[in-house]
């Protein structure tokens, strides 16, 4: 996991990691009291997927591009 400063002292993390439970905990307490937040540039459906995937190979994004999957009551009834 890369720490990299950013302006005014700011540090945000970049990478994926793993680490253990006391880790997991020690960022979900930071994303908790806000001191730790994730940047979110944009969301899509699952349905949208190509747009999104086309939207990382072409603009530029200061955040994290989020396909989200969503179940429909008839399917998660199945699961």
């Amino acid at each position: 996991m890369a720490w990299t400063a950013m302006r005014g002292g700011q540090r945000s993390i970049c990478g994926v990691a793993f680490g253990d439970r006391k880790l997991l905990e020690e960022l979900a307490n930071l994303m908790a009291d806000g001191s730790l937040r994730a940047v979110i540039a944009e969301r899509y459906p699952l349905e949208r997927i190509i747009e999104a995937h086309e939207r990382l190979e072409t603009t530029p994004t200061r955040g994290e591009i989020v396909v989200e999957r969503t179940l429909t009551h008839e399917h998660s009834a199945t699961l």
